[in-house]
């Protein structure tokens, strides 16, 4: 196989840089100072990614016929209720009230005189 050359001055100047590296140069500079940018789309295309992922999650969840619990249900109680001699003290503590009484105003007496009473 015979080999190949290259004549061309422009050509082997240009594979020259590329070996070099000297044509990516700006390029690459360029990449460096917008890295903070393109970690940030990452960043935000991940989380795009796996919010889409969970939505068709949830919607396949819906297919399966799974129904919550119904949490507004009350239920009585089915144990019977025990009376205790103690009930009616329950009930007075329950229903005792812890307002303080109106206070007293007292009497206003200017006659009050302070010298004239001995202990």
């Amino acid at each position: 196989m015979p080999k190949f050359e290259i004549n061309n001055p422009e050509a082997l100047k240009l594979i020259e840089d590329i070996k070099s590296g000297v044509l990516f140069k700006p390029y690459l500079e360029k990449i460096k100072k917008l890295k903070t940018v393109f970690i940030g789309v990452g960043i935000f295309l991940f989380f795009l990614i796996f919010i889409l992922i969970g939505k068709s999650l949830s919607n396949r969840a819906k297919d399966f016929g799974y129904i919550p619990p119904n949490l507004e249900i009350l239920t009585e109680p089915t144990a019977p209720t025990v009376n205790s001699p103690y009930n009616s003290l329950k009930e007075e503590i329950f229903l005792f009230s812890t307002d303080l009484p109106d206070p007293i105003i007292p009497d206003l007496n200017n006659t009050i005189d302070l010298k004239e009473q001995a202990f």
